[in-house]
């Protein structure tokens, strides 16, 4: 399994890491995927779709009865915020003035 994430990570598909990590024993995998990227200093490569993929195992993850499942996925969540805090920043502020009925999320 874990080879299979790195060659999705390879070739850039991180939305299909996801559909490979469906079951709740493979937190142990993703963890180790995970502290790998940030070990290495990948994280240049998330990017909006990946987040999308990432964000609900980090969320399962979060409520792990392994503590060293919550640090990965709090560390990795920390990574995220950082990699795109300033994107959705700006999508905040843009949108603040604007009537709710009228917002164009994916503009």
């Amino acid at each position: 399994r874990a080879q299979r994430l790195k060659g999705l990570w390879v070739r850039g598909n991180l939305t299909r890491i996801s559909s490979e990590l469906s079951m709740p024993q493979d937190h142990a995998v993703f963890c180790g995927f995970a502290r790998a990227i940030l070990r290495q200093n990948l994280d240049a490569a998330l990017n909006l779709d990946a987040c999308q993929a990432l964000l609900p195992i980090l969320r399962d993850l979060m409520s792990s009865k392994y503590d060293d499942f919550v640090t990965t996925a709090l560390e990795f969540t920390e990574v995220l915020l950082r990699n795109f805090s300033t994107l959705i920043s700006d999508t905040r502020s843009s949108c603040a003035s604007l009537p709710e009925r009228q917002l164009d999320l994916p503009r």
